[in-house]
């Protein structure tokens, strides 16, 4: 995942057009009309989303982001920060 890559997912996750809600739990759907799909966000995913929103440019910050925040070690971090940002820019771009 090139950092590039990361900022055109973050654009995505900022398009006015994407509908997002964040439920009480702390969980999140994202609604994508264009796309005809509807993705439900665990607290975890939910926490990655925002963070990619909140200007992560690379795996490495994101996972750090993600190790601090749920005390995992570095390199489940990263490994899990991958495959969710492959996953989710699969669906989204």
């Amino acid at each position: 995942m090139t950092a590039g890559s990361l900022n055109d997912l973050a654009d995505r996750l900022n398009d006015p057009e994407l509908g997002r809600t964040v439920l009480p739990d702390g969980t999140s759907v994202i609604l994508d009309i264009s796309g005809h799909q509807v993705l439900s966000l665990s607290k975890t995913g939910t926490f990655v989303v925002e963070e990619i929103r909140n200007g992560a440019t690379s795996i490495d910050e994101l996972a750090g982001r993600l190790a601090a925040r749920y005390e995992v070690d570095a390199t489940t971090a990263r490994s899990d920060s991958e495959r969710f940002v492959e996953d989710l820019s699969k669906a989204l771009l």
